[in-house]
């Protein structure tokens, strides 16, 4: 193929292809994408690993690559479930002109209303992380086994419902957490993946899920945070 022909600059054709879609390339192209992928890894599997299928140093990895992502706080508020609150409040906030085509109005966009919205967004999240901060070190935090410790704040709220029953669906899941049923099967399909979570029931219209034996131990000694 000739794109892995020595003299192929794919960095000039990258940016082609970007500029074709009418968008603007942002800076260091490949080393961003490569700085994007570890991040990701790096939140479902150990550093070293991730580092050997990179190719570079736990250092290297440190210094040039690994990003703060969701606000340093890990899933610990997310924004989805803040969206899902006021969905008419988030669908109007992302209209910034009258074209409906948005490469067409991008020049006169007027973006007040997103950048009011997203601002109060945050200062809610921010508030409650306080909050919650604030709490647990009066009462202290008890220390999670290391399974737990894996888990985000979505991820123990729904573990915590298998208290009072062997099995939930989507729906009792989303209804809990404020999120729509699409974006609740979306995370529990990648809780299956991740392992904790099990389908009991695979009809596609009253699918059911359960806890994976290793994750039974823990219910009803689990901490929402």
């Amino acid at each position: 193929m000739r794109y892995r022909e020595k003299n192929t600059n794919l960095r000039s054709l990258f940016e082609r292809i970007i500029c074709k879609a009418q968008l603007k390339p942002w800076p260091k192209l490949f080393q961003n994408l490569r700085s994007s992928r570890e991040t990701e890894l790096t939140q479902k599997f150990p550093l070293h690993i991730v580092c050997a299928w990179m190719g570079n140093s736990q250092a290297v990895a440190a210094k040039h690559y690994l990003q703060v992502t969701g606000y340093g706080l890990h899933g610990f508020f997310s924004m989805e479930e803040h969206h899902a609150r006021d969905l008419a409040s988030y669908y109007d906030s992302l209209v910034v002109h009258r074209h409906h085509n948005y490469y067409y109005g991008r020049a006169e966009a007027e973006l007040t209303g997103w950048v009011e919205y997203f601002i109060s967004l945050l200062a809610r999240v921010f508030t409650q992380a306080k909050d919650e901060a604030l709490k647990l070190g009066q009462s202290g935090i008890l220390s999670d086994p290391e399974k737990l410790r894996w888990l985000d704040h979505r991820a123990r709220v729904v573990l915590a419902l298998f208290a009072k029953k062997d099995s939930i669906t989507a729906k009792d899941a989303a209804e809990t957490l404020g999120l729509s049923n699409r974006m609740m099967r979306i995370l529990m399909q990648q809780w299956i993946e991740d392992g904790w979570l099990t389908i009991t029931n695979t009809s596609n219209r009253s699918r059911s899920y359960g806890l994976s034996a290793s994750y039974r131990q823990f219910v009803g000694n689990i901490t929402e945070t």
